[in-house]
């Protein structure tokens, strides 16, 4: 497969794209409905289990690289510092000190669901590609902005098959395997296997058996056996880029 423009590949349909947002819109306006007492509680919690704000703000690169605001629920104690493990990543977890007692519970996935806001604006979609800091921006080969050609989602490819268990490159190559690929069943495939993580016995039934690894797609060939194998993306510190969602330092 020869060498060519990414925008030659990322073929959506007109139709498909408007019922994607009507979805998103919908979907968002009922989960934020639905879900408005438990949000209510959690934002109570927050306040009585440590002094601070609710929500944790972080400017992120939306579609085309247009920057946004994105919310979390705060998970970790105001003015926590950022710790470089051993590996040079930043990322978290619950025995991390810095992270709150409500926030073990939270950073189970919970802490995203201020996002639906963010989606309902129209800054993301359901799914998508995770957002990155616009402090990455200037680390970004010429070939990591495909990923910026679509509004970035709440969960995604990379999330389901692993979250926090697989470095960056790889997530890279799900992330674009997703772009070559979408269409409203993929979608529906990952909000599925996204619901499955919060349900402990089902917890890692992992849907690599149903579709492309990276190691199948059509990536490689894509970049005619370029750098997106081998990439060492760097973070604004100078650090390789967290293993799993970006850390959300108080």
């Amino acid at each position: 497969m020869p060498c060519r423009a990414f925008e030659e590949i990322l073929t959506v349909k007109p139709g498909t794209a408007i019922v994607k947002r009507a979805l998103d819109i919908g979907v968002s306006l009922m989960g934020l409905v639905l879900l408005a007492p438990m949000m209510a509680i959690t934002a109570l919690l927050i306040k009585l289990d440590s002094p601070g704000p609710v929500f944790y703000p972080s400017q992120r690169m939306g579609r085309n690289g247009k920057p946004f605001t994105m919310y979390k629920f705060r998970s970790m104690y105001v003015n926590s510092p950022a710790l470089h493990h051993p590996d040079g990543s930043m990322r978290v977890d619950n025995n991390d000190h810095r992270v709150t007692r409500v926030g073990r519970i939270l950073r189970l996935g919970f802490d995203e669901l201020p996002q639906l806001f963010n989606v309902l604006k129209g800054d993301m979609s359901l799914i998508g590609p995770r957002p990155d800091p616009v402090e990455a921006l200037p680390y970004y080969r010429e070939e990591d902005h495909r990923r910026l050609l679509v509004r970035p989602g709440i969960t995604g490819l990379a999330q389901i098959a692993g979250r926090t268990d697989i470095p960056w490159q790889e997530r890279l190559k799900y992330d674009i395997e997703y772009m070559e690929h979408q269409s409203l069943w993929l979608d529906c495939k990952i909000a599925f296997y996204t619901i499955l993580e919060f349900i402990p016995p089902l917890r890692r039934r992992r849907f690599q058996k149903e579709t492309y690894p990276p190691e199948a797609n059509t990536i490689a060939q894509f970049n005619c056996n370029s750098s997106v194998e081998t990439s060492h993306w760097l973070n604004p510190f100078g650090m390789p880029q967290p293993q799993g969602e970006d850390d959300d330092h108080h």
